[in-house]
């Protein structure tokens, strides 16, 4: 008795096809382009720099508030020369202007490097530079700088509020 031959024994696979591997690389690259497009690095990057900038008006302003209780007045703009912030502007020569804004940078803080103009509505940077820097007002003790994530916003601290908000203006 003899089976009939039905089944062959040969191999007949013959792999992908061109055209079914690129649809599949097609697929993979719309599938990374939505999830970089979700995930935003940019945007991301901008949050936690933006999260330092927070923290370090924060501090500055914790300070404001120390100096505050303790002498019943804000801290005069000659204080914050010699205190180890890179002071920038007119506050680093004498005579020191009482009411006035002191420019000042933190060792290790990065700020936005938008600021186009010494004075604008956009924030103020040091002489020579574009980068933003800190912003100190001895008569309403506030302190702001410019946000990385958003270039019309500023963090800023105030002794009414105590907190560090986002604003639309600066000190």
């Amino acid at each position: 008795m003899t089976l009939p031959k039905t089944f062959s024994l040969k191999n007949t696979s013959q792999g992908f096809t061109l055209i079914e591997l690129l649809i599949v690389i097609a697929i993979i690259g719309i599938l990374a382009a939505v999830l970089i497009a979700v995930i935003n690095p940019v945007a991301q990057m901008n949050k936690a720099r933006d999260a330092g900038l927070s923290a370090a008006v924060s501090k500055a302003g914790l300070a404001i508030s120390a100096y505050k209780s303790a002498y019943n007045t804000y801290p005069p703009n000659e204080q914050f020369v010699g205190t180890g912030f890179e002071i920038i502007g007119t506050v680093s020569v004498a005579p020191v202007v009482a009411n006035t804004w002191v420019m000042w940078s933190m060792p290790g803080i990065n700020t936005p490097s938008t600021c186009a103009s010494y004075a604008t509505g956009y924030g103020y940077h040091g002489a020579g530079t574009t980068s933003c820097v800190f912003i100190y007002r001895d008569n309403t003790g506030c302190v702001s700088v410019k946000s990385f994530g958003d270039n019309t916003k500023y963090w800023k601290w105030t002794p009414n509020s105590g907190a560090v908000t986002q604003s639309t203006s600066y000190c």
